[in-house]
């Protein structure tokens, strides 16, 4: 349980990938030797929204699997690398174990490259529970799936190198922002372009770069739209995005 609102972790994951270029420096470390695999550059680097749904995440393919410090399970999902790019395609493929974070609006996030979930579940305005799993295909080897556990324990779990990192950053911004000064200042979201980029095979509003405010803002937008409407049929829905035949595709 944190002592936070619950979108603070759901702002976190659905875009806040600038932070980690500082909260988790002693945690990856340790593990790497030096800063894992956050892009600055635009190249190869993405935000994607829609609905309040985003994803960000760029093409270094292990950038947040080797932070768990595992050359066994870097070596099996390397090992893996041709397989996976001839089922999804290269730009999909890159994606797997990648600097990557999701969240689906409103509370449901997700690490890729740690193999790992989370529900955000308030409990008051000043309190989240969090929920979280780590999920492997059941076709992996036993070793490499109890590898992933324990690596997803070192890194995303309450006693994880990482995630203290961010709910120390969750917790303090909570208290800093208690006193009637700042609760009177505006916060700034006003980092980077949305919309900028057009890429192929990435429906909804695409933006280039990771280090980006674009789906934290579009995030909140959809929150402060649901908050407004009165009714379900008051909340503007986006189309369908995911292209039909390559989910189905996907699905065989």
């Amino acid at each position: 349980v944190m002592k936070c609102n619950w979108k603070f972790p759901a702002d976190n994951f659905v875009g806040d990938i600038y932070h980690a270029l500082w909260t988790h420096l002693g945690g990856s470390e340790p593990t790497l030797g030096r800063h894992g695999g956050v892009k600055v550059e635009n190249e190869g680097s993405y935000q994607v929204s829609v609905n309040g749904h985003g994803w960000e995440f760029n093409d270094s393919f292990l950038g947040n699997a080797a932070t768990m410090g595992d050359r066994d399970l870097l070596r099996y999902m390397r090992s893996r690398q041709e397989a996976i790019t001839a089922r999804l395609g290269k730009f999909r493929a890159d994606m797997w174990g990648s600097v990557a974070s999701a969240t689906i609006f409103p509370n449901f996030s997700f690490l890729p490259g740690y193999f790992t979930f989370r529900t955000f579940q308030p409990k008051g305005p000043l309190k989240t529970e969090i929920h979280a799993w780590t999920l492997v295909p059941k076709n992996m080897p036993d070793d490499i799936k109890d590898r992933l556990r324990r690596g997803s324990m070192r890194t995303f779990s309450p006693s994880g190198l990482l995630e203290m990192d961010d709910g120390e950053n969750w917790e303090h911004s909570t208290t800093a922002n208690a006193g009637w000064v700042t609760r009177n200042q505006r916060l700034c979201y006003a980092m980077a372009p949305a919309g900028d980029a057009d890429v192929e095979g990435l429906p909804g509003i695409v933006s280039a770069g990771q280090l980006s405010d674009a789906n934290q803002r579009l995030f909140y937008k959809r929150w402060a739209q649901m908050m407004d409407a009165e009714t379900w049929s008051d909340i503007p829905l986006a189309a369908q995005t995911a292209p039909a035949a390559a989910v189905a595709e996907a699905a065989e």
